[in-house]
């Protein structure tokens, strides 16, 4: 078998066997996912959901300044 031979087989029936691999694989994990379903929430909310969201994200956010390496590197480009 020719090195030409071996890429038109990889790029050809062998690549479409991996998509459609890769597609099932993906199908089965999304199913399995969605079909453990949500269980209940039992805590009592304290406040409203988007509001935890926004604190949430704006804590995350503003924790990069605080990172000792990320002050050395912004330091050192300027």
């Amino acid at each position: 078998m020719s090195s030409q031979a071996v890429l038109e087989f990889a790029r050809g029936p062998f690549f479409y066997f991996a998509l459609l691999f890769m597609l099932f694989g993906l199908a089965y994990r999304l199913f399995s996912v969605i079909s453990l379903g949500w269980s209940k929430d039992r805590v009592v909310p304290m406040g409203s959901k988007s509001k935890g969201v926004v604190i949430t994200f704006l804590k995350a956010f503003l924790i990069w300044p605080f990172i000792p390496w990320v002050k050395i590197l912004s330091t050192a480009t300027r």
